[in-house]
């Protein structure tokens, strides 16, 4: 573990154990008190990191760093691992809920809903009670007024808010889905009768263009002919 120097004054520079070196000499001192041994006698093991598919190669350096760590310890890890307290030794009535528990089902006793919370018992003749009472009265107040408001908060956004408001805005999507489906009718039957009218207006446009080319060849005609008698007259 590493230390850090740090200088106080003029007393010189003190030497003082870095966090993690305090975390585990705090550590190392819990350990020892539990099993009842010194703590400068009692040497801690700390857990390597835990990972998942390890290769081949950081196996082995891991099994070398426990082996060299294990070398330098003053007993071995079977000793060491000996004096921890099992799992199968570990005694309830030390929690005392734990303890309740355990009596409660050993007596064949169902865990009930505690409804002494809900109770609203008046005081008794010493301040005591009376600030209990007080007390358990303002705590059933404070709750009542959380459920009103949550009441309220259901009534302005519950389901069955949400769920009017989804039927409404289904009935907004179908009236706009019908307007649209009949504004498409009416700009389709308008292109048609625009197609209709282009159709029928361009037949006549060809009619006339064919008329008006054939009065164009009569006159060229009518011309022709009068250029021919002109000439036999003369």
């Amino acid at each position: 573990m590493s230390l850090v120097t740090t200088n106080i004054g003029d007393r010189g520079s003190q030497t003082t154990p870095s966090a993690s070196r305090s975390i585990v000499e705090a550590q190392r001192a819990e350990a020892a008190e539990a099993l009842g041994k010194p703590g400068d006698s009692y040497k801690l093991i700390d857990s390597l990191a835990y990972a998942d598919h390890i290769p081949p190669a950081c196996t082995q350096e891991a099994q070398r760093l426990i082996l060299e760590e294990a070398r330098r310890m003053p007993k071995s890890r079977e000793d060491y691992l000996k004096e921890l307290p099992s799992a199968s030794d570990f005694n309830g009535a030390r929690c005392p809920l734990a303890a309740r528990e355990l009596e409660r089902l050993e007596r064949g006793e169902q865990a009930g809903i505690d409804l002494s919370r809900y109770d609203l018992p008046s005081g008794g003749k010493d301040a005591k009670s009376w600030l209990s009472a007080v007390q358990n009265a303002e705590s059933q107040l404070e709750h009542q007024s959380n459920r009103v408001e949550n009441l309220e908060l259901m009534l302005k956004s519950g389901a069955s808010v949400w769920r009017e408001a989804n039927k409404q805005l289904e009935g907004l999507c179908a009236s706009v889905a019908r307007e649209t489906e009949a504004a498409e009718g009416e700009i389709e039957a308008m292109n048609r009768e625009r197609k209709l009218h282009q159709m029928t207006t361009g037949n006549q446009i060809a009619h006339m263009e064919r008329e008006w080319f054939d009065q164009v060849h009569k006159n060229r005609q009518i011309e022709f002919a009068c250029s021919q008698l002109e000439r036999k007259k003369d």
